[in-house]
């Protein structure tokens, strides 16, 4: 049942990233416009005070939704981090290119961009995978000990 629900969000987040490479310029930059202005924007202010422009939300939103992606993808993959990255290439490669059949403009930037994003959620994970491993070693041990 975990695993049902971990492969309907992995399908859940790349749609929801391919849909918004389907919506056209005009309507994903007044998206992004009103979330700068709304949201990234006054936090931004209050915290660096300073303004940030919609390009950077726009990043910001490429790398954040990635990660959640990467950590999606290294949980389906039991903390394998090599192949949830390897999968989220192929989402960020697949998803610049609808870009092009919805005529927005595709950049190498932004899969590589997608990719940090991928692999950030992916080490967090596999980090997470990791300390389970060593804590349980560890209780087995002393389990072990005490036997």
């Amino acid at each position: 049942m975990k695993k049902i629900i971990i492969v309907a969000a992995v399908v859940a987040m790349v749609l929801f990233i391919w849909i918004h490479s389907m919506i056209p310029t005009s309507s994903s930059a007044g998206e992004s416009q009103w979330f700068t202005d709304n949201v990234i924007g006054p936090i931004f202010e209050k915290l660096f005070h300073t303004t940030i422009t919609d390009s950077v939300v726009r990043k910001i939103a490429h790398v954040t939704e990635f990660t959640i992606l990467g950590i999606l993808l290294c949980v389906l993959f039991k903390g394998k981090a090599y192949l949830s990255v390897l999968a989220g290439f192929a989402v960020a490669f697949l998803d610049e290119s609808i870009q092009i059949l919805s005529k927005r403009g595709p950049m190498i930037s932004d899969v590589w961009i997608d990719c940090s994003g991928v692999l950030i959620g992916s080490l967090i994970v596999a980090a997470i995978y990791a300390l389970a491993r060593v804590r349980k070693k560890t209780k087995d041990k002393q389990k072990n000990r005490t036997e």
